[in-house]
């Protein structure tokens, strides 16, 4: 609440006075030493006169709502070249260019968790992002719309899931995200939507444009779909699922399991056929875009991919480049080119013809795993990780 100024030569207090209603969490000086910036968790921030500390002016981010209290207190700010900057309890990081602004010129949003899932709308350019946030003291989860062309990122409005999301996929105007609180969400962006319960905690999700499918800790694959927003079938699996895939043509559902093979569904659940060649279990699972080709990764850090019709293997050997478990897969637009992720932090861009890494990009990640990769582009590849940290890659 005090601001208190003392003489850098011998430490004594020069200057003492009450400023704000809460607790201040964060000062910075102007360039010129002439003010002081200071913001609280009383939801302000304030511009101060360095030599009386008198108010000059005051940035209010108190909306008058009760449930976004605590997330509208100011933690942190910085005085910078191109104006304030106010960092506040729930994400928002806002650029004020002169203290007597009634708005900010500038709001951005970013992730304070890993990074568990993206999916991208190439019609509108536009990426999602999900994670999950505890910094309020209460647990939800976290969907982020960005605008590639600015690099600016905003939540969706209304009601967000209890818990964290680990899944996401753009089905036409829709995106659906599926989160722990054991629920998937049909979302009109910029608006959150309905949440539909699963039944079940999920494992992973797939997606197309008219279909959604989960696999969950009870061994059930369970399907959605994304015209009614509502589940249509359940099926009881005879193995334990780790993730799954949906061909875009909708004709046949890859889940990845815990007894080292891939299992081909045909729509109605029957088993087409079950591909074996892995030595540990299956970690991820991508249908190429023309759905004739399934890639794989595993546990034993080892990615085949299969004739999907056929159930063959195609292309084999692609060991001993990834140092830890395979954790994404993602095809590109067209099917030429295979992306991987792993747990070692390093992303991976194939060849698969010379059955070799055309790209590696070793550290993508340095906090944490590489959780989610997915093409923005042609040649560009958006991951995200264990670090918060979401990048965009040329490739």
């Amino acid at each position: 609440m005090v601001v208190a100024v003392y003489d850098g030569k011998d430490g004594s207090l020069t200057l003492e006075k009450k400023v704000h209603a809460g607790s201040i969490l964060d000062a910075s000086w102007s360039a010129d030493s002439a003010q002081i910036l200071t913001c609280s968790a009383d939801g302000t921030c304030k511009v101060l006169d360095a030599s009386t500390l008198d108010e000059l002016g005051t940035l209010n981010f108190k909306s008058g709502d009760r449930k976004k209290t605590v997330a509208e207190q100011q933690v942190g700010c910085a005085w910078g070249k191109g104006g304030l900057l106010t960092y506040a309890l729930g994400g928002q990081l806002a650029l004020y260019r002169a203290v007597g602004d009634a708005s900010p010129a500038l709001v951005q949003y970013g992730h304070q968790k890993a990074v568990n899932a993206l999916a991208f709308d190439p019609t509108a350019n536009t990426l999602y992002s999900a994670s999950f946030s505890d910094s309020t003291g209460t647990l939800c989860g976290v969907l982020l719309q960005w605008d590639l062309a600015k690099g600016v990122a905003k939540p969706l409005e209304g009601d967000a899931h209890t818990n964290g999301i680990m899944a996401l996929a753009v089905c036409g105007s829709t995106v659906v995200a599926c989160s722990q609180d054991d629920t998937v969400s049909f979302n009109e962006p910029p608006a959150m939507g309905t949440k539909v319960a699963i039944g079940s905690c999920p494992v992973a999700m797939s997606a197309t444009p008219s279909l959604v499918v989960v696999v969950t800790t009870l061994d059930k694959l369970v399907a959605f779909s994304v015209a009614k927003k509502e589940k249509m079938a359940e099926v009881k699996l005879p193995f334990s699922p780790t993730c799954v895939s949906v061909a875009p043509s909708d004709g046949l559902v890859a889940v990845g399991g815990e007894d080292n093979a891939v299992h081909l569904l045909l729509p109605d659940g029957t088993e087409k056929a079950a591909l074996a060649r892995h030595r540990d279990k299956i970690s991820t699972v991508a249908f190429s875009p023309k759905s004739d080709r399934v890639a794989s990764g595993c546990a034993n850090k080892e990615i085949v991919v299969w004739d999907a019709l056929a159930g063959t293997p195609l292309v084999t050997g692609l060991q001993g480049f990834h140092t830890a478990r395979i954790s994404t897969l993602a095809w590109s637009f067209d099917g030429s080119a295979l992306a991987s992720g792993g747990v070692d932090a390093q992303i991976i861009v194939w060849d698969l013809e010379a059955k070799a890494a055309k790209h590696k990009l070793p550290l993508a990640h340095t906090g944490g795993a590489i959780r989610a990769l997915v093409w923005s582009g042609p040649a560009e590849i958006a991951s995200g990780g264990g670090d918060g940290c979401i990048k965009r890659w040329a490739v």
